[in-house]
């Protein structure tokens, strides 16, 4: 007499509720725990430790009564040899064990659990189960040891969800704790210390960055109100990805879409079409002794589309020009924004972390790539995967998927996350280690003339170890979570296989279906694969993508104001108007200064380092903004003139010039693109450089290596001052301009820059006074304020601060007269 199934087959009200329940609990607990994250309620949750273990060992508890129902029927339906038909009860028993073991791993791993998707759950867990307890004994007839036993287990759920309520009331003042709040400043209480050159303090300064840049986006998301706004901010790249001027390139991306479904159609065509095919073979289908020409034609021809050669080739030869415009646009535009920004964010920022910030950057086009054109297609493929083993295996089949992607996914995100701080580590000893190259390099020179070399090469040695290092232990994370990947896939796959065969050996499905499984189940783990590997790209590409984003969100200190004016021509007049300015609040630069400059007069800056003189210079430039009072050039506020405008009448020889690795004469056409060469050579005469330009192998056509290395200080000079010339502005700024020129060279320049000023107004900050004797007017500030202004003489005659700086670079060639 065969064995009596362990459960009945319900009443229809019973099925509904065995089907609804866990679906319920499932879709309950993800749609409240995204609706937290969203809201930020997760972010302001406390953390009560008694509660969180009362609900994991009740919630345990809970699975294992469950599990304890299913592990007998299965062994039932095992050893019985025949195959009846699935009960809806053990579909509940399974897919109730699925959703609890999801609630329960996420409370494991939530140290500050957000309640009411645990307290909702229960909630629909503890109506279900009454209803279903309630109708078990209303329809049940006769009672067996089975139903016995079915009973009371239910009868300890129903404990289980009473003592939940109970618990939840006993530990309501326990285990509170405000470790959701900061533990510790933003600042530290101490002053800040400052970096150490070649010392470990670069590597705190990178780890402090990477906590603030993981801070400012909290502060970014509480600040947007969610999530999702914060999300939409990355919106600002939308428009470097999508070519809406583009017809061409919507054409290829709406042919790529439709590739993509090509491809999740044909990865499921592809292994049943090889299961048709063998059971065609083994004659499942009456074709014993003929050769199946059709389905084997499909299977080829299915093939050959699912290959490299086939939708895949149409899909990357569509996809190339959209790559090309999105990493063209994204690059483009991220440069142009570096060049837009104002000279504090310039000074203020090493080259190297701006260079890494635009091109690790670059990953925003693969992350956005991802979103649109993989994660979508990948969902599909779960989701169709999902239906077609339902379809065709069975439940239990399906059952087994949803168990394998689950914990698949969830090995995935729980060994990625711990493994943060690793790739975190990564980023900065590599970003220190290209600092290090990058500034070194570039300062070559420097290096050698403290003969520092050995010491550089040992300080790289030890930068690249560090990466080595962090490198190592990054990889053997990868390594981990590989190993744990394919164990899970292949338990699965082991669970699959015997389901199978079973199905096959009583004769349920045919010999086909096993090796469609086995065909299948290997693109299954494509989805997976890339979603474990989706999920590290974009935590790395968020990384990168947060820096650009940061770099985009910065707003260039000084901007044209709205409606500013375009000044076609300058008379040179420049006011200065109770200027103030200052670096830093707490120290002021520049204090009430006010001159009056007219047209074509000089002014000469002097006074002791770190004065104020070249701010001012700075500041007439608009290099800053000041804070308060005004600069005027003939009467306009240069806060109401373009920037390109303004820039366009001035002329500035700085104290540090810079070339680019060019010729001499593409550098000095770099002021003034429409010269010629005469005019060039005429520019170079003036500034007394043109005979020593000629002396060289290849004249004007000599390369001055990265930022004129090839060149002397004083040569670099001159033909700094010659392409300030060339420029022809209205207005010079002198910037110690002969710091590097000797005295010979110095007499030589003397007359030039008294023919450059004719009918120009020129500003020159000098240390030696020697070089502004003739100045129209001398401005000496002291401690950002002017302490006197006149000519040479007035000044000596006065006895104040000029006559002392005056006395201290005495020559024997220059004396003052005696005071009468």
């Amino acid at each position: 007499m065969a064995a009596a199934p362990l459960l009945a087959v319900p009443p229809a009200a019973i099925r509904v509720v065995h089907y609804v329940y866990p679906t319920a609990v499932f879709v309950w607990f993800l749609a409240s725990q995204a609706a937290a994250v969203c809201t930020m309620a997760n972010l302001s949750a406390q953390r009560n430790d008694f509660r969180k273990r009362l609900f994991v060992f009740l919630q345990l508890a809970l699975i294992v009564s469950y599990v304890s129902l299913p592990s007998v029927a299965v062994a039932q339906h095992v050893y019985i040899p025949q195959r009846s038909t699935i009960d809806e009860a053990h579909i509940y028993l399974l897919t109730s064990i699925v959703a609890w073991g999801v609630v329960e791993l996420a409370m494991l791993d939530t140290q500050t659990p957000v309640w009411h998707p645990y307290y909702g759950s229960w909630f629909i867990a503890v109506t279900a189960e009454a209803c279903l307890l309630s109708l078990s004994l209303a329809t049940n007839a006769a009672f067996n040891k089975f139903e016995v036993a079915r009973f009371g287990i239910q009868g300890l759920r129903m404990l289980v969800f009473a003592a939940a309520p109970l618990g939840v009331w006993a530990v309501r003042d326990k285990g509170m704790d405000s470790m959701g709040q900061e533990s510790e400043p933003l600042l530290g209480s101490g002053p800040a210390q400052p970096p150490t050159y070649g010392t470990s303090s670069e590597a705190d300064l990178e780890a402090e960055e990477a906590r603030n840049i993981k801070s400012n986006m909290l502060k970014k998301i509480e600040a947007s109100g969610n999530w999702w706004t914060y999300a939409k901010s990355y919106a600002i790249f939308w428009e470097h990805i999508w070519p809406k001027s583009n017809w061409r390139l919507q054409i290829c991306m709406l042919l790529v879409g439709f590739c993509l479904l090509a491809q999740r159609g044909l990865n499921v065509m592809v292994p049943h079409q090889l299961g048709v095919v063998t059971n065609a073979l083994m004659g499942g289908n009456g074709n014993t002794g003929r050769i199946p020409w059709s389905q084997l034609t499909f299977f080829i021809v299915f093939r050959w589309l699912d290959s490299t050669a086939g939708v895949a080739a149409l899909q990357s030869y569509l996809w190339i020009p959209i790559d090309q415009f999105s990493h063209r646009s994204l690059t483009v535009a991220s440069y142009n924004h570096v060049m837009s920004l104002s000279y504090d964010y310039h000074t203020g920022k090493k080259t190297g972390d701006v260079w890494s910030s635009i091109t690790q950057g670059r990953s925003v086009n693969g992350f956005i790539e991802s979103i649109l054109f993989q994660v979508v297609p990948m969902l599909v493929d779960l989701v169709i995967a999902f239906g077609y083993f339902f379809w065709a295996f069975g439940t239990y089949m399906a059952l087994i998927v949803a168990v394998v992607s689950i914990s698949y996914l969830w090995i995935t995100f729980k060994l990625s996350a711990m493994r943060n701080d690793l790739r975190r580590n990564l980023n900065m000893t590599s970003r220190n280690e290209i600092n290090i190259l990058i500034e070194t390099v570039s300062s070559w020179t420097t290096v050698s003339y403290f003969n520092r070399v050995p010491y550089e090469q040992n300080r790289y040695y030890k930068a690249i170890g560090l990466f080595q290092k962090a490198e190592r232990k990054w990889l053997l994370g990868v390594s981990v979570l590989n190993v744990a990947q394919s164990l899970t896939f292949t338990v699965g796959l082991l669970a699959a296989s015997f389901l199978a065969v079973y199905e096959v050996t009583i004769g349920s499905q045919p010999v086909g279906s096993f090796v469609t499984l086995l065909s299948y189940w290997a693109q299954l783990a494509g989805p997976l694969g890339f979603f474990a590997n989706f999920y590290r790209r974009i935590q790395i590409q968020m990384l990168d993508a947060e820096r650009l984003l940061a770099l985009f969100q910065v707003k260039p200190s000084v901007e044209d104001r709205p409606h500013a004016l375009e000044l076609d021509t300058v008379e040179g007049t420049v006011d200065f108007e109770n200027v103030c300015f200052s670096y830093d609040s707490r120290k002021p630069a520049i204090r009430d200064v006010s001159f009056h400059v007219p047209a074509g007069t000089t002014v000469a800056f002097v006074g002791e380092t770190g004065g104020g003189k070249t701010t001012c210079l700075k500041l007439l430039f608009r290099f800053y903004d000041i804070a308060s009072g005004a600069i005027k050039i003939d009467g306009h506020d240069i806060r109401d003139i373009k920037l390109s405008s303004l820039r366009n009448h001035l002329g500035v020889v700085p104290q540090d010039p810079q070339l680019f690795s060019d010729t001499i004469m593409n550098n000095l056409k770099y002021a003034n693109f429409d010269a010629t060469d005469e005019e060039v050579y005429e520019a170079c005469r003036a500034a007394s450089i043109h005979e020593k330009i000629l002396s060289f192998p290849d004249g004007y056509l000599s390369q001055v290596g990265e930022r004129g290395v090839r060149l002397s200080g004083g040569e670099l000079q001159r033909v700094a001052i010659a392409r300030a010339i060339l420029k022809d502005p209205k207005i010079i700024l002198l910037d110690e301009a002969t710091s590097m020129i000797d005295m010979e060279t110095e007499r030589q320049i003397q007359d030039a820059f008294q023919r450059l000023a004719k009918n120009r107004t020129m500003f020159v900050v000098a240390h030696r006074l020697s070089t502004i004797m003739d100045a129209d007017l001398i401005i000496v500030i002291k401690d950002g304020r002017i302490a006197e202004q006149g000519t040479h003489d007035e000044l000596l005659e006065a006895e104040g601060m000029y006559r002392q700086l005056w006395s201290k670079q005495l020559r024997p060639e220059v004396q003052p007269s005696p005071k009468p």
